[in-house]
This record gives C-alpha cells, structure tokens and sequence, in this order.
C-alpha cells in the first residue's frame, strides 16, 4: 500500500499536528506581543466587518498580548475542546480529497489556526469548500471567488474564529455585515451580470456566523 496517500493519516495524527501548530503560532504571536509589536494594525484588514474602525477594534482584542498569552497557555486537551466547531470539519474534508497526498494533508491543517478564521462553504451544487480565511490563494481568496464565481451556484458561508471561540453579539454582526462587504466588493471587481443576494442564515451555534448567498430569481420592477 502507497504509505503517501491521505487515507494513511489517521484522525489523532492530524488532531496533534493543528493542535501543536495552535500552541506553536499562539506562543509565536505571544513573544512579539509582548515586546510592543503592533499586531493588531497591521492585520486589521483580514478581520471581517463593516467599517475600519470595527475591524481594528476586533483586531486589538484578538491581537492583545492577554489574549495571546491566555491561548498559549492551554494545555493540548484544552485547545482541542475550543478548536471542536471546526476541528473535525476540516480534518475529514482534508483526508477525504483523494488527489492530496498525505504530506499536503498535514501541511495544509498545519495552517488552519494561524489565520483569522477558518470558513466552510456548503455549495448548493454540492460539495465543501473549507479553507482559512484570508487565505494564500490571492485569485479564490473572496467570499465571491469561494461562493459565485464562473460556474458556482451559491452556498451557505459558514464563518468560525480560527481559535473556536465565541463571537459576541456585536462581533457577530460585524461579522456578518464584513462577510456582506467582501462578497459585494468581489462581485462588483467580477463584473458578474448574474444578480446575487448574500443574506444572514440563522445559526444558534454562537461559535459561527453564517450567510446564504444565492442567486436573485426576483422579477425587476
């Protein structure tokens, strides 16, 4: 049997590989907090929200050295327990893609928890699409690329923090009008002349924001 292939990498292997580079990134990010780094200017644009003020504002807490130190802290069972709304998700979805081998497998959970978010596409057409966000692919970065693009059909957008925890409630609807933001501004760069609403789902998990983007059958006036 081809010990390469993704089906070799067994669910606890993965687990410990996002696990180690949660503690690894957060203790990284801990060190330069703590010697004055501005972590929270200079990535203030990668946190979805309506205005650039609420994105800073959501950067400061996210990038505050207590937050830092607080998550770099945590035992391995501990970030397990907070990485659970989006951990397995992303485990299956990696190890099921036949055509990534098992190296690429690990490499590409490895950097899950080092972006803002992570965000999980359920396509209508069917199939997920689950990847960090922002993400490295500058061309199938946007929430239109990811949901509307060429052929796509729509899906639901599910958004969770990279570390797992909770939004607030007012991070919630900033998050859901920054998802509406980045879709509205990758379609109008698109040019795409098929009309499409992107409108807040209902969840009751306050540990993600999501959002339907379809197609708009409606009859102009």
């Amino acid at each position: 049997m081809d010990e390469d292939r993704n089906d070799e990498v067994s669910p606890e292997e993965v687990k410990k590989v996002v696990v180690t580079a949660f503690l690894d990134h957060w203790e990284q990010l801990r060190e330069r907090l703590v010697v004055g780094e501005d972590l929270a200017t200079a990535r203030a644009d990668r946190f979805l929200a309506g205005s650039p003020q609420a994105r800073l504002r959501i950067a400061r807490r996210f990038y505050s050295a207590e937050h830092a130190g607080r998550l770099a802290a945590l035992a391995e069972s501990e970030v397990r327990e907070l990485l659970e709304p989006w951990l397995k998700i992303a485990i299956d979805y990696y190890r099921l893609q036949a055509e990534v081998e098992r190296q690429d497998v690990l490499s590409r959970l490895r950097t899950c928890p080092t972006s803002e978010y992570l965000m999980v596409v359920e396509r209508y057409a069917g199939g997920l699409l689950v990847d960090r966000y922002p993400g490295d692919d500058s061309f199938y970065d946007d929430v239109y690329e990811r949901t509307a693009a060429g052929c796509s059909s729509g899906g639901i957008v599910r958004v969770f923090k990279s570390t797992g925890e909770a939004f607030t409630l007012g991070e919630r609807r900033s998050a859901e009008a920054g998802i509406k933001r980045e879709f509205a501004i990758g379609y109008a760069d698109a040019g795409d002349d098929e009309p499409w609403v992107c409108s807040v789902w209902g969840t009751v998990d306050d540990r993600e924001v999501a959002v339907c983007i379809e197609e708009d059958h409606e009859e102009p006036p």
